[in-house]
């Protein structure tokens, strides 16, 4: 596909000289145009294209980057991910998406969103509302209605995620996390019926990894979030 695409740019390229030598005045420059905004959004898939192989090659060599945590959850960031309270959970991710170089701030003026996150000189926003674990999600969660009306607000810009752990711990134990659940069935019908991106701290653990120790550009995921059509949000789809 990339030689497909690049194969098209260098004939864009001739075509655009011989556009140059055969023709005159307005129809010569309305083609040219042409060409130009052609070959500028062949080189975007282009890039898009290295990016995504940068990303599915980074999956495929860190299919165990979320390893089983030991020991207690309260000495480091990584740790407090997999927590269960609401508060700390959300100033964890604060954290991480801020460590990423992304921009962040609370939702004062979004009720019942908890967190907003984009990319510098992007236009996509992104509202978290942050959920203990994922096992308290439902149909009737608090303030549905009012976290529903953000996502694809302004143009089709705004995308809501919904997120929470979903460690598996055990009582009374440092040995810490031991597994990691999935959404309920139902859970993950309602998200694609209603279109929103439900994701894990483990998938946001994994991002937070293939970001910083494999390079992958925030962006990248940013895109492929804003682009998702509803439903859980899983790297693995993209490998």
């Amino acid at each position: 596909m990339r030689k497909t695409l690049q194969f098209f740019q260098l004939f864009l390229a001739t075509f655009a000289i011989y556009v140059v030598m055969h023709f005159a005045g307005g129809q010569r420059n309305l083609i040219l145009l042409a060409c130009l905004i052609t070959m500028y959004l062949a080189e975007k898939a282009d890039t898009m294209m290295i990016e995504r192989g940068k990303l599915a090659r980074a999956l495929q060599q860190e299919k165990d980057s979320c390893k089983i945590i030991t020991g207690k959850k309260s000495t480091s960031l990584d740790n407090l991910l997999f927590c269960k309270n609401v508060h700390q959970l959300g100033d964890a991710i604060h954290q991480v998406l801020r460590s990423l170089r992304l921009e962040v701030s609370y939702a004062q003026d979004n009720p019942g969103i908890d967190l907003l996150f984009w990319a510098s000189g992007e236009k996509y926003l992104f509202g978290l509302k942050v959920i203990g674990d994922i096992s308290e999600m439902s149909d009737d969660l608090k303030d549905w209605d009012a976290i529903r009306k953000f996502d694809k607000g302004q143009g089709g810009n705004q995308r809501l995620v919904v997120i929470g752990s979903n460690s598996i711990e055990e009582n009374d134990s440092d040995l810490g996390v031991t597994g990691f659940l999935d959404f309920t069935k139902n859970i993950q019908e309602m998200l694609v019926d209603k279109h929103i991106l439900g994701m894990t701290t483990q998938t946001l653990h994994k991002i937070h990894g293939l970001c910083t120790k494999k390079h992958i550009d925030p962006r990248l995921i940013l895109n492929l979030m804003h682009s998702h059509p509803g439903g859980v949000f899983r790297l693995e789809q993209y490998g």
